[in-house]
């Protein structure tokens, strides 16, 4: 009789667990580096500091240039 290896050491499901967690470390760093470069100063956008200072700038700014109040209300709300 041949030994059976179980399911967690197949050489198959490793890969495809270690590629599945490769593609969504891919897909979710742009969106977690949007989310810091909003917070921080514009001069840290361009290369990565971990201790930039944050601001609320990039907000205050967009809010200044809203048409109108509905518009800045529905941008809080989302």
């Amino acid at each position: 009789m041949k030994p059976s290896v179980p399911p967690s050491l197949n050489f198959q499901t490793m890969l495809e667990t270690g590629a599945a967690w490769l593609l969504a470390v891919l897909w979710i760093a742009p969106l977690a580096y949007a989310f810091w470069a909003a917070f921080h100063p514009s001069e840290y956008t361009i290369h990565f500091n971990l201790f930039a200072p944050l601001t609320l700038d990039h907000f205050r700014e967009a809010l200044s240039q809203a048409p109108s109040g509905m518009t800045v209300d529905t941008t809080i709300k989302l």
